[in-house]
């Protein structure tokens, strides 16, 4: 194996960074090769792959300070396959994952807003209308 290959994660592999994550079938494009205590790779996720993820698994890597398109796996956790796409689809696919990440990201800045903004008029009004609360406020874009 070099950098550049293509490769597919063998069955039973777990995310060595998030363990609940089952990451069977990813595949991608080696990065990097490095030897710790085995010989392990650095692996940037293929298109495919990327439009399949689990949200859940991007937004807890971003909020660990980790790119959610690159995972780190063992040698003998992966077999060589052909590419499913080309590196520039990868980009793509990933400039368009960021930029709406970037887009909820705002939301999540406007949604404080919105939310100091409530607390200030729930004070304001003293009362009057108690039943309005932050929590009550629906975002159906969001759902």
């Amino acid at each position: 194996m070099q950098i550049g290959d293509s490769v597919k994660v063998r069955k039973c592999v777990l995310d060595s960074e998030f363990e609940k994550y089952k990451i069977s079938g990813w595949q991608g494009r080696i990065l990097e090769i490095y030897d710790i205590d085995d010989i392990q790779l650095e692996i940037e996720l293929d298109s495919i792959t990327l439009k399949e993820i689990p949200k859940e698994y991007i937004w807890e890597s971003l909020d660990n300070g980790s790119d959610y398109a690159i995972i780190d796996v063992l040698f003998s956790d992966v077999v060589i396959v052909e590419p499913r796409d080309t590196v520039d689809e990868v980009k793509a696919v990933r400039q368009k994952m960021n930029e709406e990440l970037d887009y909820v990201s705002m939301l999540d800045e406007d949604e404080e807003v919105i939310k100091n903004t409530i607390i200030m008029l729930n004070s304001a009004i003293r009362g009057k209308n108690p039943g309005i609360t932050y929590e009550e406020i629906k975002y159906p874009f969001l759902n």
